[in-house]
């Protein structure tokens, strides 16, 4: 069997993702000790998706974001496209 690549498409690949949000102590401290936190947005379908991207292909993350989230920001530093506008609060 033999697959056809298509030529005329806007994205290589798009997947549907839940995004969720990682806590994470600075300097690998134990949870217990630490006071200072880094927020990141991330979800295991987007790791993939990062993949294809990085390789210059165009990848569509099909996900919205609620307006002013800040794992917005933190998503948008990957090279993926997501659906837009954001959704209301």
């Amino acid at each position: 069997m033999a697959l056809k690549v298509k030529e005329n498409v806007k994205y290589a690949v798009a997947c549907p993702t839940s995004m969720g949000v990682r806590i994470t102590p600075e300097n690998r401290m134990a949870v217990q000790n630490s006071h200072m936190f880094y927020m990141q947005a991330t979800s295991a379908e987007t790791n993939v998706l990062n993949v294809s991207s990085s390789l210059g292909k165009r990848c569509l993350a099909l996900t919205r974001f609620v307006e002013g989230s800040p794992i917005r920001g933190s998503a948008a530093s990957r090279p993926l496209t997501s659906w837009e506008p954001p959704l209301p609060e």
